[in-house]
């Protein structure tokens, strides 16, 4: 292998680091802008669209500029507020970041990560944000495994893309005394 291909991969591997730390600045200043283009507009949709989408910038910049933790949505967010982290619900990111125009580039990336396609599109959407580095990096993950597969399997994903612990409530189908108190352990355990 010859000096120049040895540079030439050094080059890109560079660019390819600085854009994955570069993004997620960028894309934190953008919704601290934001924040203020989309302040009483009462023009352009009812006050309660307003209202919506100013709620949802915010979270969004809080979860910028904040610790936070990647879940799926039954993870109780109550808690995580409690210890002062933020919850970022994979499904509901990946339905905000439509907004954005980030889904066809980020379901293109999941794609190419070989994500199965038996994962539902709100995963595989937030996935390939999580690949395309436009995410903010989490202190922890936490899932469980309510409702749907998709949820701890991007779960699985996104620790091995993260690096972070992975945390999971296991919930029985049934309600019973000892799967309550079951249930009740594990949450103990996330706190912790």
């Amino acid at each position: 292998m010859s000096g120049g291909g040895g540079t030439t991969h050094l080059i890109d591997t560079y660019k390819t680091t600085l854009v994955r730390r570069l993004t997620p600045w960028a894309l934190r200043q953008f919704l601290w802008g934001l924040q203020f283009l989309l302040r009483d507009d009462p023009t352009k949709e009812l006050e309660v669209l307003n209202f919506q989408r100013r709620a949802a910038v915010r979270y969004l910049y809080r979860a910028y500029t904040r610790d936070t933790v990647w879940t799926t949505i039954f993870i109780p967010s109550e808690l995580l507020y409690a210890m002062d982290v933020i919850p970022f619900p994979l499904e509901v990111i990946a339905a905000l970041y439509t907004n954005f125009g980030l889904a066809p580039k980020s379901l293109l990336e999941s794609d190419s990560q070989d994500i199965p396609t038996d994962v539902c599109s709100l995963h595989k959407l937030a996935l390939g944000c999580g690949f395309r580095g436009l995410l903010p990096e989490p202190v922890l993950l936490a899932g469980n495994t309510v409702l749907c597969d998709s949820g701890m399997k991007s779960m699985n994903v996104s620790e091995s893309l993260t690096g972070k612990r992975l945390v999971t409530l296991n919930v029985p189908m049934e309600a019973t005394e000892e799967t309550v108190a079951y249930v009740a352990g594990q949450l103990e355990h996330l706190v912790k």
